[in-house]
């Protein structure tokens, strides 16, 4: 967004661009800020460079022509597959090991509390969704849930059927996906956005949603209030 409103007000001519690095490749559209820039950056400048980097191929497999959407809006020629498997690619890792440092911050009881209803409620999802005919069972669990492939997995499944798939199996596949951003959210927000987040969905999913109505999500809303509000006595004075 910078960079486009730089070129814009000429603050940031073309000309003097040297070349563009674009992140996440994988995710430019023809409406989206990065291929807005290139093209403005396209337009004045024919000589720079420009590469796209993505370390999700197989998002590039998605959809409609994917590849060749994505390579029209960053306007290449040529696509690079370069697997970490190969010997090259293995030996220019190996030589610039990363060094990975972990902080880890213990988790409040309440936290807790949140995680472990979350991880019930899914588990009453995939319970309810293994009744479905449609669906491979063996990659149904829970661990595989809380990843945002789990979502992609499902959907690749249900996708030459969903017209057939009852409102019940979809909305307990929805739910799957919140409750999966619900996990990952309560570590990232803090206890009063991450409030004002579940109150939110309880505006918007709330007449729809099938976990709102189990008891672990009574648990997760009591424990939410919790970090965020305290309800403390006045202290009572020796007059009574």
């Amino acid at each position: 967004r910078i960079a486009a409103v730089d070129i814009l007000r000429e603050a940031l001519p073309p000309s003097n661009i040297q070349g563009v690095i674009v992140a996440n490749g994988h995710r430019v559209t023809d409406m989206s800020q990065e291929a807005f820039v290139v093209r403005l950056f396209r337009s004045g400048n024919r000589r720079g460079f420009l590469r796209a980097l993505t370390d999700r191929p197989g998002d590039l497999t998605r959809g409609f022509s994917k590849v060749d959407q994505v390579v029209k809006c960053l306007m290449t020629r040529q696509l690079n597959l370069w697997p970490r498997f190969q010997l090259v690619v293995r030996a220019c890792l190996d030589a610039h090991a990363p060094e990975v440092v972990e902080l880890r911050q213990p988790l409040s009881n309440r936290v807790k509390k949140i995680q472990e209803a979350i991880v019930q409620v899914m588990e009453e999802c995939m319970t309810e969704l293994k009744k479905s005919k449609h669906v491979d069972t063996s990659e149904l669990t829970v661990e595989a849930g809380l990843f945002k492939s789990f979502d992609r997995i499902i959907q690749r499944q249900l996708d030459p059927v969903w017209n057939v798939v009852s409102r019940r199996v979809k909305q307990v596949v929805w739910d799957l996906r919140t409750l999966r951003n619900l996990a990952n959210f309560l570590l990232r927000y803090d206890a009063v956005t991450f409030l004002r987040y579940l109150e939110t969905l309880r505006l918007t999913e709330g007449s729809m949603s099938m976990w709102m109505f189990t008891q672990h999500a009574h648990t997760i809303f009591e424990q939410a209030r919790r970090r965020v509000y305290a309800l403390r006595k006045p202290p009572v004075s020796p007059e009574g």
